[in-house]
C-alpha cells in the first residue's frame, strides 16, 4: 500500500514538474498576445470596483457607468502619454548638450585623478564619448515608446470588449470571488502607492529644477509595481541626469535622500498596512518569480510578477495534489 502511494506521489510530482514546463513554453511563445490581454484583465479588475460605485451611488445604469470609466481611464492614459512623448523628445533634441555635459566631467574627473597623481587618457575617453551612436540611441527610445502605444492600442481593445461582454453572474464560485478579490486590491492599492511616490518625486525634482522631471516621475510610478527592486531603480534613474546638470551639489544630495525617505516610508510602512495578508506571500517567494516572470515575459513579467503568483497560490490551495506548494508559497514549509 506504502509503495503505491509513494509511487502515486512520484507520478503527480512528475506530471507536475513536466506541465510547468510545457506550459513555460507556451508562455514564451505567445507572450506578443498573453501581455496585452493580462495586463487589460487586472485593469478590468481594477475598473469593476468603480463601475459598481457608479451604480450604486450616481444610480447609473450599467452601460453609462461602463463608458463613463473606460472614457475617464483612456483620458488620464492618452494625457500620461502625450505629456511623457513630450519628456522623451525633449531629451532627444538634448541629447547632444548631455553629451558635452559629459565631456565636460571628463576634464573635471581628470583634475580629480592628477591630484591624486594618477595619470588618464582622457584623449581615448573623449573618442569614446563622441563616437557613442546617439541618433540610434534616440531611434530606439522612439520605436521602444511607439511599440508601447501599440501595446496600449491593443489593451484597451481587450478591455472594451470586456466590458461590452460582461455577463452579471448571480452566483460566482469562491475561488472567482477570492481571485478577483484579490488582483482588485492589489492593483487598486499599487495604484494609488505608486502614484502618491510619483507626485513625490516630481515634487522633490522640481524643486530641484531637474530636467525630464515629468519623465522620471512617470518611471517611478511604472517601477514601483515591480516588487523589491522597482523602487530601487526609480529612486536611481534621475541622478546621472541630475549629476550632468548640478554635480554633486545640495540638489543631488536633496533629490537622492528625499526619494529615498520617501519610497521606504511608503514601500515598508504604508503600502504593507494597506495589503495586509491578502497575497500571504513569502518575500524569497516574490523575488523568485519575480526573475522567473522576468525571464519569461520580460520587464511586463515583473510588472504582473505578484498577482500572478498570488492566483496560482490561491488556485494551488483548492487542488489537493497542490496544496503543499501553496504552503511553500506562503513560507509554511
Amino acid at each position: 500500500m506504502k509503495i503505491e502511494q509513494t509511487s502515486e506521489k512520484i507520478i503527480v510530482s512528475c506530471l507536475i514538474v513536466l506541465t510547468t514546463f510545457a506550459i513555460t513554453g507556451a508562455l514564451i511563445y505567445t507572450k506578443s498576445i498573453l501581455i496585452p490581454f493580462v495586463f487589460s484583465l487586472f485593469i478590468y479588475q481594477t475598473i469593476k470596483p468603480l463601475i459598481y460605485l457608479m451604480q450604486k451611488h450616481l444610480k447609473l445604469p450599467r452601460y453609462i457607468s461602463a463608458s463613463v470609466s473606460f472614457v475617464l481611464i483612456f483620458i488620464f492614459l492618452a494625457l500620461l502619454i502625450l505629456m511623457t512623448a513630450n519628456s522623451i523628445e525633449s531629451f532627444v533634441r538634448d541629447i547632444d548638450r548631455y553629451r558635452a555635459q559629459l565631456l565636460s566631467l571628463t576634464t573635471q574627473l581628470t583634475s580629480i585623478f592628477d591630484f591624486f597623481g594618477m595619470s588618464v587618457n582622457t584623449e581615448s575617453f573623449e573618442k569614446l564619448v563622441k563616437s557613442l551612436p546617439i541618433l540610434n540611441y534616440a531611434k530606439k527610445i522612439s520605436t521602444d515608446f511607439f511599440n508601447f502605444l501599440g501595446q496600449s492600442t491593443l489593451v484597451f481593445v481587450y478591455i472594451l470588449f470586456l466590458l461590452m461582454g460582461e455577463v452579471q453572474i448571480t452566483k460566482s464560485s469562491k475561488l472567482i470571488e477570492e481571485i478577483q478579490f484579490n488582483i482588485s486590491k492589489y492593483v487598486s492599492i499599487k495604484i494609488i502607492t505608486s502614484t502618491i511616490t510619483g507626485l513625490i518625486t516630481f515634487f522633490a525634482l522640481l524643486v530641484a529644477q531637474v530636467e525630464m522631471a515629468f519623465l522620471f516621475a512617470v518611471l517611478t510610478f511604472s517601477f514601483n509595481f515591480i516588487p523589491n527592486i522597482g523602487s530601487i531603480i526609480a529612486t536611481m534613474l534621475p541622478l546621472p541626469i541630475i549629476y550632468l546638470q548640478f554635480g554633486f551639489g545640495w540638489e543631488f544630495y536633496f533629490v537622492l535622500i528625499f526619494c529615498t525617505s520617501a519610497q521606504f516610508l511608503i514601500g515598508n510602512i504604508v503600502e504593507p498596512k494597506m495589503m495586509g495578508d491578502s497575497m500571504d506571500l513569502h518575500p524569497i517567494t516574490v523575488l523568485i518569480f519575480l526573475i522567473f516572470w522576468g525571464a519569461v515575459w520580460g520587464i511586463p513579467g515583473m510588472f504582473l510578477a505578484v498577482p500572478i503568483t498570488s492566483i496560482m497560490k490561491i488556485i494551488f490551495s483548492r487542488i489537493e495534489a497542490t496544496k503543499s506548494l501553496s504552503e511553500i508559497l506562503s513560507g509554511r514549509l
